[in-house]
């Protein structure tokens, strides 16, 4: 496992934020890590801590989890209330929002209405914690 510094997640918070002219996926995926960058930046800031390696036992359990970040940091209702699973083109089974960094990094086609949502969900969530950092 690579540790990263308070200071590493908050650049890569906002650098990761930036493709405007990449494809959807490519751009979901990234915002999906940006997002988780800023959710565990505000971990580290609000519980005082330097780096992730203070919080590995977490982070194997629940890294690319963003629920979990999301409730443990008490995002507004608006947001950990929404629904952030979604659905593959080839199947009716709902995923939940930390496969959906794998879907896209593979490029497995997520059904456009949920993606659209997903996608959506994200955004609020990345706004939150661009606040939360004072970015």
């Amino acid at each position: 496992m690579v540790h990263a510094s308070l200071g590493h997640l908050r650049k890569a918070f906002l650098r990761q934020r930036q493709p405007a002219l990449l494809q959807a996926q490519c751009q979901n995926l990234l915002l999906f890590y940006a997002v988780e960058c800023g959710l565990k930046a505000a971990w580290l800031t609000r519980n005082r801590l330097r780096d992730t390696s203070e919080i590995e036992s977490i982070l194997k359990q629940k890294g690319h989890d963003l629920i979990f970040w999301t409730k443990r940091l008490n995002l507004p209702a608006t947001i950990t209330n929404g629904s952030a699973g979604f659905r593959l083109r080839s199947g009716s089974a709902r995923l939940d929002v930390e496969f959906a960094h794998q879907v896209w990094r593979y490029g497995t086609d997520v059904e456009p209405a949920d993606e659209v949502a997903l996608a959506n969900w994200l955004e609020q969530v990345w706004n939150w914690a661009k606040a939360e950092l004072r970015l």
